[in-house]
């Protein structure tokens, strides 16, 4: 059974996001979503998407997934995420999560009282150089 994932946010960075999941045979990349409709098609049509959407609440009511991909700008992720929550989505959100704690701590908690699982992505700590400092660390350099 494949987990049904949906994203949401067409920037730079979303390329990245879209294809990486694609790579992933246990995942269907069912949507995409865009509040500009020319990335959303531009993106639907360069990686064979067939699904792509203008707005949160269309892709939420009209697609079937279970896993929400944020890739949009830290002040948007309160909003999205809420709105995934409320849908009871799972949530990988794109770093940094909020643009103050207080927000950050807010999304953790409705993430909580949801009950949904809900992951920062951080590609970064599997860098070499973060890789180097978890092994000095291992064997207590």
């Amino acid at each position: 059974m494949k987990i049904k994932l949906a994203c949401v946010g067409c920037g730079y960075f979303s390329r990245f996001h879209v294809e990486a999941w694609l790579r992933i045979p246990e995942v269907e990349l069912v949507a995409i979503c865009d509040k500009d409709v020319a990335k959303a098609k531009k993106m639907a049509s360069d990686f064979g998407i067939e699904n792509y959407h203008t707005n949160l609440e269309a892709l939420i009511d009209l697609e079937d997934f279970s896993v929400l991909d944020i890739i949009t700008p830290p002040e948007t992720h309160l909003d999205i995420c809420k709105k995934a929550m409320e849908a009871g989505k799972h949530i990988i959100c794109q770093k940094p999560l909020a643009p103050e704690i207080s927000v950050a701590r807010e999304i953790v908690t409705l993430a909580e009282r949801a009950a949904i699982r809900f992951m920062v992505h951080e590609n970064f700590r599997f860098q070499p150089w973060y890789r180097k400092i978890k092994s000095l660390i291992d064997v207590g350099s």
